[in-house]
């Protein structure tokens, strides 16, 4: 080889052959970096969200069951008193005059 053909061969291993070199270590520097930090962060920070919409779901079904409870109670309470004016309103329509006299019934 001449001093020129290796002056040639040179020139192109300082500069493309060079840059390759440097993009594939900066790659393997990034890929390194995203599969030993960022996966497992990312990780725990989903494991978290995770645990919080669990505790957010038990959360709801408890406050569901809850309403649930309170909305039969209600429905009974609204039952009975329906059942009572059913029963005020036959007594009023045997009535002349339309008016019943009702004790009050507390407790």
């Amino acid at each position: 080889m001449s001093a020129e053909d290796l002056s040639q061969v040179g020139a192109l291993i300082a500069g493309p052959a060079s840059a390759v070199v440097v993009c594939v270590m900066v790659l393997g520097a990034v890929y390194k970096l995203t599969v030993q930090q960022l996966v497992p962060l990312a990780s725990k920070a989903l494991d978290r969200h995770l645990a919080q919409v669990d505790t957010l779901l038990e959360q709801q079904r408890k406050e569901s069951a809850s309403l649930t409870r309170a909305l039969s109670s209600f429905e009974r309470a609204l039952q009975a008193i329906d059942a009572r004016l059913a029963r005020l309103e036959s007594h009023a329509a045997d009535e002349p005059d339309g008016r019943v006299l009702v004790a009050r019934r507390d407790g």
